[in-house]
């Protein structure tokens, strides 16, 4: 059992407390984060590079300073809508191209609206329009449920640090 004394001095400390500093420092703790790569084995695809993926949860990371287990999750979720929303774009890509390339006789503008009115494009294009929708909407609600575990962590901790008589 922790003396009143020493739970008052460690509440105190506690609250004075910023994190890491340095650049070393914060780059160390920011690798906290990644304790498995579990994440990366089930995202990313055997034909894309898992190191391209870790790169940007690491930026998520950086970004947003998670300062607590769930606010990992969080970034780990907005890492994976990330490569997801970055994947449907490269599908959309591909898609049109194609379809660009089936009307070389046209000028660029209508060979790009051709690619995208084709009959043979259309369900593939509107099953990723609303995946691509799902997927943005997920990140602004994750973006927001971050928000609100600040908000939340905020006021308890400063109930928590406060000394009691």
């Amino acid at each position: 059992m922790l003396s009143e004394t020493k739970k008052v001095a460690a509440r105190i400390n506690g609250a004075r407390s910023r994190g890491p500093v340095t650049p070393e420092g914060k780059a160390h703790s920011s690798r906290n984060a990644l304790r498995h790569g579990l994440l990366a084995n089930v995202i990313v695809l055997p034909n894309e590079d898992p190191a391209v993926f870790e790169d940007l949860f690491y930026v998520l990371v950086g970004s947003f300073n998670p300062a607590s287990e769930a606010e990992m999750s969080m970034i780990e979720e907005l890492a994976a809508t990330t490569w997801r929303v970055r994947r449907a774009c490269a599908m959309e890509k591909t898609i049109l191209e194609a379809g660009i390339a089936d009307r070389p006789e046209l000028s660029p503008m209508e060979q790009t609206t051709a690619a995208f009115r084709d009959a043979a494009n259309r369900d593939d294009l509107n099953r990723l329009h609303r995946y691509e929708t799902r997927l943005q909407n997920l990140y602004q609600r994750t973006v927001c449920g971050i928000a609100h575990l600040r908000k939340l962590t905020a006021q308890n901790t400063v109930l928590r640090n406060e000394p009691h008589n």
